[in-house]
């Protein structure tokens, strides 16, 4: 079953990767209840560049650990909605 869950936004411009790795720890992950996925799919600014695409795995994988990441453009998520 698929839930939708809202948090702040989150950019590797605004927040650094620790603040971001608190921020789903604190703001996300007691609202799944223990629903932990299996896939997680991000869609951000500056995912066109691999630095901050590598970056943003690494926090993802942190509280995600078993999830395939999967990580994209903003833009790519405009076409897609």
């Amino acid at each position: 079953r698929k839930k939708k869950i809202l948090t702040q936004g989150i950019s590797l411009y605004f927040l650094s990767p620790d603040a971001i790795e608190t921020l789903l720890l604190t703001a996300l992950i007691p609202k799944m209840k223990l629903a932990m996925p299996n896939a997680v799919h991000f869609y951000g600014t500056g995912m066109g560049n691999a630095d901050n695409v590598k970056q943003m795995k690494k926090v993802l994988k942190r509280v995600f650990p078993n999830a395939t990441i999967d990580i994209n453009t903003d833009l790519l998520a405009a076409a897609r909605s």
